[in-house]
């Protein structure tokens, strides 16, 4: 909860992804890893970017991982980390998804 204007929250966040690709296949990793702010029904992006690999026939984890500062204003806000497939997923490529964590730290502007 922000109860006072001239606050900034630094927003970090990570996840670890686990890829099994069974098969020889090109660029079998490609996601977008987003954050964002929720603020009763309004939801604004504050960072998307993209996540690719291109290892095949292995097991292997990703962490990917990012800080954002963002200014939201008073009132009471949810941020939301999510990591979608930029395309359908190709046959033979599985995920999971662990760790997944968000933290946030407000601190005074100025």
């Amino acid at each position: 909860m922000v109860s006072e204007k001239n606050w900034i929250a630094k927003v970090d966040s990570m996840v670890d992804i686990l890829v099994d690709v069974v098969e020889d296949i090109p660029n079998p990793t490609n996601l977008f890893y987003i954050v964002e702010r929720i603020t009763e029904s309004t939801t604004k992006t504050l960072c998307i970017y993209n996540v690719t690999d291109d290892r095949a026939n292995q097991q292997y984890t990703l962490t990917p991982n990012n800080t954002v500062c963002d200014e939201p204003g008073t009132g009471c806000h949810k941020y939301r980390l999510n990591v979608i497939p930029s395309s359908p997923l190709q046959q033979g490529v599985t995920l999971a998804f662990n760790c997944r964590c968000i933290n946030v730290t407000t601190f005074q502007k100025g």
